[in-house]
C-alpha cells in the first residue's frame, strides 16, 4: 500500500507541474465550470420560480443535491477522470503495453496517472454550495445522519469510479468507442438533480441498476432524514464493492483480450 501511495504522490505532482505550465488553461478550464454550474443554478431557479417542491424537494434541498454532485464530480475529475478519458487512446495505439509490463497493477496506473487541477474549481464550488444551505439551517443538526451521508459520497464515487472504468474497458473490443466517456458524462450529469422525480422502472433503474442516485439523491436523502439510513448504508456498501470488484475482473478480462502492439 505504501509503494502505491508512493507512485501516485508521484503522479501528482507530476501532474501539479505540467498544470503550472499552462496556466491559462487552468484558469480557461475554471472559467468553464463556474458558466455550466451558473447555468444549471438558473435552471433550478426556473424551475421553483413556479412551484414551491418538486417531488417532495424544495429549492434549497435541490441545492443540496447538486452541490453534493458537485463534490462528487470534482474530486472525480481532479483525480482519476484525466487519466480514464485517455485509456481508449492507450489502448487504440498501443502505448497501454508499457502499463500492463510495469510491476504495478495497470488499471491503477491507467486511471490515477493523470490529474486536472482545475476541477478543484467544481470541488469547492459544491462545498460553498453546501455552506450556503447550511446557513438557512434547513439540514438537522445529526452527527449520525452527516455520517451516514458521507459514507454514501464515498460509495457514490466508488460507483461512479466503477462505472467510468467499465465503460473505457469496451475498447479492448470496440476500438473506435472513445466517445464512450462523453455518452457516460451526459448521463451521470441527471445525477446534479434528484432523481427520485422518475417513477416506475426508470425510478429503480437509476437507484439500483445503473445507480447514478448514489451520486447525490441518497446521500442528500438521508441528510434530510427523507428516509431511514440503516437499509440504504446496507444497500450503498453492497452496490459500491460489487461494482468496484465487477469493474475489476472486466478490466482483467479486457487485458487477456488485448492483442499488444508489440505482437
Amino acid at each position: 500500500m505504501k509503494y502505491y501511495f508512493r507512485v501516485w504522490k508521484r503522479f501528482f505532482v507530476n501532474a501539479v507541474s505540467a498544470g503550472a505550465a499552462f496556466r491559462a488553461n487552468f484558469i480557461i478550464n475554471v472559467v468553464v465550470s463556474f458558466a455550466w454550474i451558473a447555468m444549471s443554478f438558473a435552471l433550478v431557479n426556473i424551475v421553483f420560480s413556479n412551484t414551491g417542491l418538486v417531488a417532495g424537494w424544495t429549492k434549497l434541498e435541490v441545492f443540496a443535491v447538486f452541490g453534493i454532485f458537485e463534490i462528487v464530480d470534482g474530486l472525480i475529475s481532479l483525480f482519476v477522470w484525466s487519466g480514464i478519458v485517455q485509456i481508449p487512446q492507450l489502448i487504440r495505439d498501443g502505448s497501454i503495453d508499457y502499463l500492463v509490463t510495469k510491476p504495478i497493477n495497470s488499471q491503477f496506473q491507467a486511471a490515477f496517472k493523470q490529474f486536472e487541477p482545475s476541477a478543484i474549481s467544481t470541488f469547492a464550488t459544491g462545498l460553498g454550495i453546501m455552506i450556503y444551505v447550511s446557513s438557512f439551517r434547513i439540514i438537522p443538526i445529526n452527527l449520525e445522519k452527516e455520517l451516514a451521508a458521507l459514507f454514501l459520497v464515498i460509495c457514490g464515487i466508488v460507483i461512479y469510479y466503477s462505472l467510468a472504468m467499465m465503460a473505457v474497458t469496451l475498447n479492448f473490443w470496440f476500438i473506435r468507442l472513445e466517445n464512450i466517456t462523453a455518452l457516460l458524462t451526459m448521463s451521470v450529469v441527471t445525477a446534479r438533480y434528484p432523481l427520485n422525480v422518475f417513477k416506475g422502472v426508470l425510478e429503480k433503474f437509476v437507484f439500483f441498476v445503473l445507480p447514478l442516485a448514489f451520486f447525490a439523491t441518497v446521500p442528500a436523502m438521508v441528510l434530510f432524514g427523507k428516509v431511514p439510513a440503516l437499509p440504504w448504508l446496507i444497500i450503498g456498501l453492497f452496490l459500491s464493492l460489487i461494482f468496484i470488484i465487477i469493474s475489476w475482473f472486466f478490466w482483467q478480462f479486457g487485458l487477456r483480450s488485448y492483442s499488444s502492439a508489440s505482437s
